[in-house]
C-alpha cells in the first residue's frame, strides 16, 4: 500500500503515454480502439499507515497489495482507466507492539485526452484497520473528484494510507 495514490497515478500516466503513441503511430485520432491491462503484485513491508491520536502510526510488518489495470482508447482516441488495488495478508503493528490486520480495496477510473488533459478522474478508498481482537481500530475513508471545473475531496477516515 505503500503510495498507493502515486502508484495508480503513475501506471495511468505511462498507460496513457503508451496507448498514446499507440494511437499516433496509427495516424489517426479515429484509430481502431485499443485495449491494455496489468497485473502487479508488490510486498509492501515496511509501509506507515498514519493515524490519528491514540492509534498513532502503523507499520507494515508483512502483507503484499494487487494493483489491476485495464486501459483502453477507443475509436475517437479518448484514454479510459480503471482499476483495483486489494491488500493480502497485511499484518501491522503499532509503537507499542500491537498488532493490527487491514481490510478493503481502492478503485479508481477515469479517462482523458492524454496525460496532460485529464476528463474526469475518481478515486475510492476504502480501508478498515482490525486491532487483534478484530474491532475497528481505525479506517482510510476517502473519494476524490477531478473533472472540467469540478474538484473534490471527501476524506472521512481517521487514518491515511501510505505516501511516499
Amino acid at each position: 500500500m505503500s503510495s498507493m495514490r502515486s502508484r495508480t497515478a503513475l501506471a495511468a500516466v505511462a498507460a496513457v503515454g503508451a496507448l498514446g503513441l499507440t494511437a499516433v503511430a496509427a495516424g489517426s485520432a479515429r484509430a481502431a480502439a485499443q485495449t491494455d491491462s496489468f497485473r502487479i503484485t508488490q510486498d509492501v513491508t515496511g509501509d506507515v499507515f498514519t493515524c490519528a491520536a491514540p492509534l498513532g502510526n502503523l507499520t507494515v510488518t508483512q502483507g503484499s497489495i494487487t494493483m489491476s489495470q485495464n486501459m483502453t482508447i477507443d475509436g475517437q482516441g479518448i484514454f479510459h482507466v480503471t482499476g483495483t488495488i486489494v491488500p493480502h495478508n497485511v499484518t501491522l503493528v503499532d509503537a507499542s507492539g500491537g498488532t493490527y490486520t487491514v481490510s478493503g480495496a481502492s478503485w479508481f477510473g477515469g479517462k482523458a485526452v492524454d496525460e496532460n488533459n485529464p476528463l474526469v478522474f475518481t478515486e475510492t478508498d476504502h480501508f478498515v484497520l482490525h486491532s487483534s481482537t478484530g474491532g475497528v481500530a481505525g479506517k482510510v475513508q476517502m473519494v476524490s473528484h477531478s473533472s472540467p471545473g469540478s474538484t473534490f475531496t471527501f476524506d472521512l477516515g481517521s487514518c491515511e494510507q501510505p505516501q511516499g
